[in-house]
C-alpha cells in the first residue's frame, strides 16, 4: 500500500496526472511521421454529371496497424467529394465541401500498411484538391502491461454478457471507443438522449481535440471467442469524426460532447444517478481497454470484492490530480479505460466516471459531475430508481419453454413454466408450478445490487422488505430470467 501511495504523489509531482501527451490513462497506440502528399492544384475535373475518379493516391506505411492522415488543407467544388479507405474497401468515409471549412484535421483511421485516397467530380472547374503533412502510424503490437489489472484480469468479451446479463450487454451499447487526434485512444459514451457523448477531460482537452476524435460504437468479438486484444481491435462503426465540446472540467476530468448527429435511437443512451455510489455495492464497467475490443469489468478476484463480484470499495479514494475524493473500486480496467462509466448493477445507472488507476482504481463521484453541469446536463440524463418500476421481464415470450414471474400475493411471488408462451392466449398449454425435478436458484438484490437473500424454493417473500425496488435473478434449469418488481 505504501508503494502505491508514493507512486501516486509521485505521479502528481512529475505530470503524469492530466494532459494526453504525459498521462498514463490516455493509451498511444500509433505515433505521427512526418509524410508529405498532395493532390495536383488544381485538380482536373469532370464535365460529365456522372461522378469520375479525377485523382488516386495511394499511402504505405510498412508494419503499420492502422494509418490516419492529417490534412493541413483540403478544397473541393461544389458536389465533389473525396473518399478515405482501406485497400479492401472494407472501411471508408466521405469527406465533402462541407469539410473544407475545417482548417486541419485528422482523417478516419483504416486498418493496415495502405490507405488510398480518392477524388470524384462531377464539377467541370475541379478544386485545390488537399495537402496532407504527417501521418498517423498505428503500432504494431497491441499492449501487454497490466497497468490496472487488480489481480487476474476478470474483464470478458462484452458479447459473452449477451444472454447471462442481458441488462448489462444492452448498456454496453451507449459505449464507444475514441481516437483522438490520431494516435491516443480513450473510451467515451452516450448520455442522455440528445446525442451527446462524455469522456475525461485529460482525454478531450480543448476544442481542437474536439474536432480530431474519431467515435466508434461496436468495436467488440462477435462472439465470446474472439481474440480482440491489439490496437482498435475488433472494428465496429464509425458514427462520428469531429464534436463540439460543450463543456469540460479539469478537476473533474470530465468532457461532454455533442456529436454531429444523434445515434441515441440506435444505441441507447445511459443516464446518471443523482444520489451517487454506494458503499460496497455492485457495479460493472463497459470499456475499451488498451483501445482494444470492447470489454466488460463485472466479475472480480480482488480479496476486497466479496461474492466474486466487483464492487465500490470507497468512496473516499484520493483523486488523481485536483482537488476532493474519487469513487474507488478494483474491476479491472486498463490505459484507454479513461472515460469509462461506472455503472452500478442494480439499477444500471452511472455512479462514476473512470478516469485512473493502480487498484483501487478510481472514478470521478457522478453527482459531483451533475452539479458542475448546471443547465448543460443532456435531455434525460438523469434516472432514478423509479424510472425502473413495474413488472418487467427480459423474455416474455419464446418459442418453446419459458418462465414467467407471478405475483401469488401483495409482496408474494412465484415462478411459473410456461409452455409455448407466444400462443398462451390462443389455447396454448396453460402455465405449470416447477416441481421437484426443475433445478432452481434465485437471487434477490436491492436496487443498488446488493445481495438480500438467495433461494432454492419457488417462491419469494418480500413481506419483510422496506418499499422499494428489487431485482429479481432466477436461474431455472440453466435459462436465466431476471425481473424488476417494485413493492
Amino acid at each position: 500500500m505504501k508503494q502505491l501511495v508514493t507512486l501516486f504523489f509521485i505521479l502528481i509531482a512529475t505530470g503524469y496526472v492530466y494532459g494526453q501527451q504525459s498521462n498514463p490513462f490516455v493509451k498511444q497506440v500509433g505515433e505521427e511521421i512526418q509524410r508529405a502528399y498532395q493532390s495536383p492544384h488544381p485538380y482536373i475535373g469532370n464535365p460529365s454529371q456522372i461522378y469520375q475518379k479525377v485523382w488516386s493516391e495511394r499511402v504505405y506505411e510498412k508494419d503499420a496497424s492502422y494509418i490516419a492522415l492529417h490534412f493541413t488543407r483540403l478544397e473541393l467544388s461544389e458536389n465533389d467529394y473525396l473518399i478515405v479507405r482501406n485497400a479492401e474497401n472494407t472501411r471508408a468515409w466521405k469527406y465533402s465541401l462541407q469539410d473544407s471549412k475545417r482548417k486541419s484535421f485528422w482523417s478516419i483511421h483504416v486498418y493496415g500498411e495502405e490507405a488510398i485516397i480518392e477524388i470524384f467530380s462531377k464539377n467541370s472547374k475541379g478544386g485545390y484538391g488537399y495537402d496532407i503533412d504527417k501521418i498517423a502510424r498505428g503500432y504494431s503490437h497491441g499492449d501487454i502491461t497490466q497497468e490496472a489489472i487488480c489481480g487476474g484480469d476478470n474483464s470478458r468479451n462484452a458479447i459473452c454478457y449477451i444472454n447471462t446479463e442481458p441488462f448489462v450487454y444492452d448498456r454496453s451499447k451507449a459505449v464507444a471507443r475514441l481516437l483522438i487526434n490520431g494516435v491516443s485512444a480513450c473510451t467515451g459514451w452516450l448520455v442522455g438522449d440528445d446525442g451527446h457523448l462524455m469522456t475525461n477531460e485529460h482525454c478531450i482537452e480543448n476544442q481542437s481535440d474536439a474536432n480530431n476524435v474519431t467515435v466508434e460504437f461496436m468495436a467488440q468479438g462477435s462472439n465470446c471467442n474472439t481474440n480482440c486484444n491489439s490496437w482498435l481491435g475488433c472494428p465496429g462503426t464509425i458514427e462520428a469524426t469531429s464534436a463540439t465540446l460543450v463543456r469540460s472540467s479539469v478537476n473533474l476530468d470530465y468532457a461532454l460532447l455533442q456529436l454531429p448527429t444523434n445515434v441515441s435511437s440506435t444505441y441507447g443512451f445511459l443516464q446518471l444517478r443523482a444520489g451517487g455510489a454506494v458503499e460496497d455495492e455492485r457495479i460493472y464497467i463497459p470499456q475499451h481497454p488498451a483501445a482494444w475490443g470492447k470489454r466488460i469489468a463485472l466479475n472480480s478476484d480482488n480479496i476486497n470484492d466479496t461474492g466474486g463480484f466487483a464492487r465500490v470499495h470507497t468512496l473516499t479514494a484520493p483523486r488523481c490530480g485536483g482537488s476532493g475524493y474519487d469513487v474507488g473500486y478494483y474491476a479491472d480496467t486498463r490505459g484507454g479505460s479513461s472515460g469509462s462509466p461506472v455503472l452500478g448493477y442494480g439499477d444500471h445507472l452511472v455512479i462514476a466516471l473512470h478516469h485512473c488507476a493502480y487498484c483501487p482504481n478510481r472514478g470521478v463521484p457522478i453527482e459531483k459531475i451533475i452539479e458542475d453541469l448546471g443547465s448543460d446536463l443532456p435531455h434525460n440524463a438523469l434516472g432514478s430508481p423509479a424510472t425502473l418500476s413495474g413488472n418487467t421481464s427480459l423474455y416474455p415470450c419464446g418459442d418453446a419453454t419459458t418462465y414467467r414471474l407471478e405475483q401469488s400475493s401483495p409482496k408474494h411471488y412465484k415462478i411459473q413454466k410456461i409452455i409455448n408462451p407466444c400462443n398462451e392466449t390462443s389455447g396454448g398449454t396453460p402455465p405449470e408450478v416447477l416441481n421437484e425435478k426443475d433445478k432452481i436458484q434465485i437471487h434477490v438484490y436491492d436496487f443498488t445490487g446488493l445481495p438480500i437473500f438467495t433461494t432454492t424454493r419457488n417462491s419469494i417473500d418480500l413481506s419483510k422488505q422496506r418499499p422499494g425496488i428489487f431485482i429479481i435473478r432466477a436461474m431455472i434449469n440453466e435459462e436465466i430470467i431476471t425481473y424488476k418488481v417494485q413493492i
